[in-house]
């Protein structure tokens, strides 16, 4: 195997192991699941899993930095009406393409479960998202800026609740109506 073939291997069975430690969290919560539950769900050993990771914990900041990293990606000045109505539109898409990973941090959030340091992360990134929403409503629409942080946590909320992507889609259209 070659060194670089080798490092994507690497990453392949990390990325696994987080994948399996998110849905673990999201079915069982972060406090039952155990380093050993993921190893085993994983179908690797419990000493490989420590080789990646040092703790749970490590692996949790592992899996927010993921999570921050996406939302990063997505975040555009909201100077133009396209640009912004394009971030609102990713922002859907990525609820969408990674669910459970919002829907556990948001439920770690409103139980308060969610250690310090991966709450400071994840609500900075929700911040800065829906500081330039704000941003974007208050530049583009007639629709009142200080209400839409309000109307965009309803949406997200019931969406990561029922899990009805109809939801998002009728959302994004009333909130397309304003502009």
């Amino acid at each position: 195997m070659n060194r670089c073939s080798w490092r994507t291997a690497l990453e392949e069975k990390k990325q696994h192991i987080k994948d399996v430690a998110l849905q673990l969290f999201a079915d069982k919560g972060y406090s039952a699941s155990t380093m050993r539950d993921i190893a085993r769900k994983g179908r690797i050993s419990l000493g490989l899993t420590y080789r990646y990771f040092d703790s749970k914990e490590a692996l949790l900041m592992a899996i927010v930095r993921e999570g921050v990293q996406d939302l990063s990606k997505i975040l555009r000045s909201p100077s133009e009406k396209a640009q912004f109505l394009m971030m609102l539109q990713d922002f859907f898409t990525l609820l969408k393409e990674r669910f459970s990973y919002w829907r556990f941090f948001i439920q770690l959030m409103l139980a308060g479960k969610l250690n310090q340091k991966a709450f400071q992360k994840v609500s900075s990134s929700f911040g800065e998202f829906f500081h330039r929403m704000e941003e974007g409503f208050r530049r583009h629409s007639n629709f009142p800026a200080e209400l839409s942080g309000a109307v965009l946590h309803g949406i997200i909320f019931e969406y990561l609740i029922t899990g009805d992507e109809n939801v998002l889609e009728k959302g994004l259209e009333k909130i397309e109506s304003y502009f």
